[in-house]
């Protein structure tokens, strides 16, 4: 492979940002929240409110939950469904009334996650509401959808996934993402297997398929109008198939393909993106990555 193919974009490249600076405002607005909830706690006691202000107090709480849990995380951020408008701007409305910022947050490592849980229980359950965003890898992820916007098991206290399940019955979304049973299967085989052994299982990287050089991924490439192609460990991964389903949208993975109008040294790979650079895919996506090589690549 040659030495090009092997060098970092300027993005690729750029400093990861400063320490997060203090949000005062925000933490001077938390602060007084729970103050005065306290206050008002003390002054007047759940018992001596009346029913109906409860009431509105718990579906205030849990709605504004939903916004994040279904909105922010599961639309907005994984794209594990499609919804109309009308639910889209109530995810909105909803999530903001959570006061947790805004739907525009890049997560999912422990540096830039927002709530990262590798910094501790605090840190990740409120700590993080007081520093400034410093989202240095925004302008690396497709985010037009938001842009445009205007807008399991039964004991689990989550019923997030079960209000999604009724929208869809109702015609309210649609294209619901689904984990695949082969992935599960996988997962709980290696969490079985690490908490029994202690080991952490190591993937199977095995490769029994073609060899091809550049040229004849080339000519992969031109076979087909529109494929896309992206080297990843060596490998010619075909995502053709995957550019609708991929979270972080099929623009990015369409930047991080074989160019065809380009000379074959200006091939960017996507290992850079792929193992942390924009986000670190799960034991999960690696394996399914790996099910779309089509060929190694030698020089």
């Amino acid at each position: 492979m040659s030495q090009a193919v092997k060098t970092k974009s300027a993005s690729e490249n750029a400093p990861e940002g400063a320490q997060p600076q203090v949000w005062w405002s925000n933490a001077v607005f938390f602060i007084l929240v729970h103050v005065a909830a306290a206050v008002g706690v003390y002054y007047l006691p759940p018992w001596a409110v009346h029913k109906k202000t409860l009431l509105l107090w718990f579906l205030t709480w849990q709605m504004s939950d939903f916004g994040i849990t279904i909105g922010y995380h599961r639309l907005y951020s994984h794209k594990a469904f499609r919804a109309t408008l009308g639910v889209r701007v109530v995810l909105a409305i909803l999530g903001s009334a959570a006061f947790q910022g805004s739907i525009k947050r890049f997560t999912d490592d422990p540096v830039h996650d927002p709530y990262a849980a590798t910094r501790g229980l605090f840190y990740s359950h409120m700590g993080w509401i007081f520093y400034k965003p410093n989202y240095t890898r925004m302008a690396l992820i497709e985010k037009d959808d938001l842009e445009s916007d205007p807008g399991p098991s039964l004991a689990d206290w989550d019923p997030s996934k079960w209000i999604i399940i009724a929208l869809q019955q109702l015609g309210l979304v649609a294209s619901l993402r689904r984990a695949r049973k082969e992935d599960l299967d996988e997962a709980i085989h290696h969490m079985k297997k690490k908490a029994s052994t202690g080991v952490d299982e190591p993937e199977d990287r095995r490769w029994d398929g073609e060899t091809w050089n550049n040229v004849q991924v080339v000519d992969f490439a031109k076979a087909k109008t529109g494929r896309c192609i992206v080297l990843i460990d060596g490998y010619a991964v075909d995502v053709t198939a995957y550019l609708g389903q991929h979270p972080g949208g099929a623009k990015l993975l369409r930047e991080y393909s074989i160019r065809l109008t380009s000379d074959i040294d200006s091939w960017r790979k996507a290992d850079w993106a792929f193992k942390g650079g924009l986000n670190n895919h799960s034991r999960a996506a690696r394996r399914q990555m790996r099910e779309m090589r089509v060929a190694k690549l030698v020089d």
